[in-house]
């Protein structure tokens, strides 16, 4: 009798795991199923489908202030309310500015997630083409920002920009960039800052504008705005205050410190106050009306007059701005609470940027303040003079004041239609190449925002997310907009299981073909066939006499692996047949991968 089935061990089964990194190319002319690029742009107000309102749409009909909104909700959101994703992509620093464009990844084509430091972009910017890179943690960077020569970010213990501002950009893009229009709205929301790593919420005081920030310059694309700023508005009392902090006090003649910040004017003359640490600050007092205490405000000094030798008080620094239609003049003022009071020290004509006749008529400059050694000096630029330096007082000159960004106190009105962004300091005297980079807004290598970072890689989820400031990431729909030739690079991660069985023949058994043309069928009086070697008969249920007597040995040509029911998972077929011998037992090893 034929045996057909033999059990298998169960440690005779092995399975192996291993991961197959499969490389794959994607351009704009070659977008096929299941790739999906989009386009998008923040809007605070209704988002509907009636028709009411006109909605910038992507090539598959996608709302792109939806699409703006779908990422801030899946990637960017605080990370209580994104926990997967946010404890998946720990290393991530994630920004979302006020536009974004996205390529989503089939499965197929990124397998169980992209591989990490495998992502490569280029992405044609007119004549100009932007090189992107995953850095392994899953941020995207831009390979022509230096990081080497930004200023050192753990010691820069004050930082506040005004990018995730986007309440009045859009109202303030539909005038056509002209600087002497306002936005349509008011700005009312809060304004935060980092202090030593610290998230902190700024206490604000009149009205402002967010209107489009500092320019990038180059020779193809002349003073194309980036990120946002904040405006001050001819309103009395308008200012941005940072309650005093020990760290503070540091701001001394033999302290070495660094205050770097933006500003634009509209080119008028008048001076106007840009940051000071003079006046302003609040005690606790007893109001006898309501029965509490309270935080009250006061003025340590008085304000009548603009020089602060007038006040008789410490003051570490007060900076003002003089412009005219061609210059803006910076002065830095401090005291040490004597008539002795240092004068002020002021930059020059800053250095003409390139001009057209869309260029609006104020311009934007970097200012740097720098005390390093007991020698103050002030950059604008990145550039110095040496007339324009000297030594801050050397007695003590740190206050309780809180630090005002605009004007002094609510009661005042003293910065008028002036644009700041990017404001920070530092506690160390940054070195000139720290000084350079904070001034470059280059449109190629622009570091004036002090990172190369400009966008996500979310690997699990294929989604690759390009959002900066910076025009060249943004102009048109996009990095991976149809207006653009563009080319990607990446690995997908594909687990291949390799399954091995190890099947065992022993020499007595498996000794009999089970092919239909070994048997026959008998003749009808129950004798035997008239033929000798039994040819010429139909198969039946008796087995020839070449196959008994062993003349004629069975062979394999194939192994089935068949579960505890006899229906058939594998099958294995051989390269060429190899004949059952049963004078030693035989082995074979079944593999297969899925």
């Amino acid at each position: 009798m034929s045996k057909v089935f033999r059990q298998i061990k169960s440690n005779d089964v092995h399975q192996r795991p291993f991961k197959a990194y499969k490389h794959y190319k994607l351009n704009n002319s070659l977008m096929s199923v299941g790739y999906v690029t989009h386009s998008a742009t923040y809007y605070g107000g209704r988002i509907d489908h009636n028709g009411e309102i006109a909605y910038p749409l992507n090539s598959d009909g996608t709302n792109e202030h939806v699409a703006w909104h779908a990422i801030k909700q899946k990637f960017y959101s605080p990370r209580t309310e994104s926990l997967p994703e946010h404890v998946l992509n720990p290393l991530n620093e994630r920004t979302l500015h006020v536009s974004a464009s996205t390529l989503t990844i089939p499965y197929n084509d990124s397998g169980e997630r992209i591989k990490n430091d495998t992502i490569a972009i280029t992405s044609s910017c007119g004549a100009l083409d932007v090189f992107l890179e995953d850095d392994g943690d899953g941020n995207l960077i831009d390979t022509s920002i230096d990081a080497t020569s930004f200023a050192s970010s753990s010691k820069n213990f004050f930082y506040m920009s005004f990018n995730d501002k986007f309440n009045d950009y859009r109202e303030y893009r539909s005038n056509n960039n002209d600087f002497s229009q306002y936005g349509l709205g008011v700005f009312s929301g809060s304004f935060t800052y980092e202090l030593s790593g610290q998230q902190k919420t700024a206490l604000n005081a009149g009205k402002f504008n967010i209107v489009e920030g500092i320019a990038v310059t180059s020779s193809s694309e002349p003073h194309t705005p980036s990120g946002l700023a904040c405006r001050f508005l001819d309103v009395q009392g308008s200012h941005i205050r940072i309650p005093h902090e020990d760290i503070f006090d540091s701001f001394g003649h033999c302290d070495d410190w660094t205050i770097s910040f933006w500003t634009r004017t509209k080119g008028n003359t008048r001076t106007d106050v840009i940051l000071s640490k003079h006046a302003l600050t609040s005690e606790l007092k007893y109001n006898t009306n309501d029965n509490v205490l309270e935080f009250q405000d006061f003025t340590l000094a008085n304000l009548e007059g603009t020089a602060i030798s007038e006040s008789r008080a410490r003051v570490p620094f007060h900076v003002t701005l003089a412009s005219n239609p061609g210059s803006q003049l910076l002065a830095v003022e401090a005291s040490d609470g004597t008539n002795n009071i240092a004068g002020s020290i002021a930059g020059e004509d800053f250095p003409a940027v390139f001009q057209t006749s869309a260029t609006p008529s104020g311009k934007w400059c970097h200012w740097l303040i720098r005390n390093s050694g007991s020698l103050l000096q002030v950059f604008a630029n990145g550039s110095t003079f040496g007339s324009y330096s000297g030594s801050l007082p050397d007695q003590p000159t740190a206050n309780k004041a809180d630090i005002t960004i605009g004007n002094r106190t609510k009661d005042v009105n003293e910065t008028q239609n002036v644009d700041i962004a990017e404001i920070r300091m530092y506690d160390y005297a940054v070195n000139e190449t720290g000084i350079q980079s904070l001034a470059n807004n280059n449109y190629i290598s622009a570091s004036c925002y002090q990172t190369n970072i400009v966008g996500n890689v979310f690997h699990r989820n294929g989604q690759i997310v390009a959002s900066s400031p910076l025009p060249k990431h943004n102009t048109g729909s996009g990095i991976f907009s149809s207006e653009r030739d563009w080319n990607v690079r990446w690995r997908g991660v594909h687990t291949i299981y390799e399954n091995q069985v190890f099947v065992r023949v022993p020499k007595d058994v498996l000794n009999v073909s089970i092919n239909p043309t070994a048997t026959y069928k008998p003749p009808t009086d129950g004798g035997d066939v008239c033929t000798t070697n039994q040819n010429n008969v139909l198969p039946g249920e008796r087995r020839k006499d070449l196959f008994i007597s062993g003349t004629l040995k069975p062979y394999i040509t194939s192994i089935g692996c068949y579960n505890d029911k006899g229906q058939m998972l594998a099958v294995a077929k051989l390269a060429q047949p190899i004949q059952k011998r049963d004078d030693i037992d035989m082995n074979f090893v079944v593999r297969w991968d899925y």
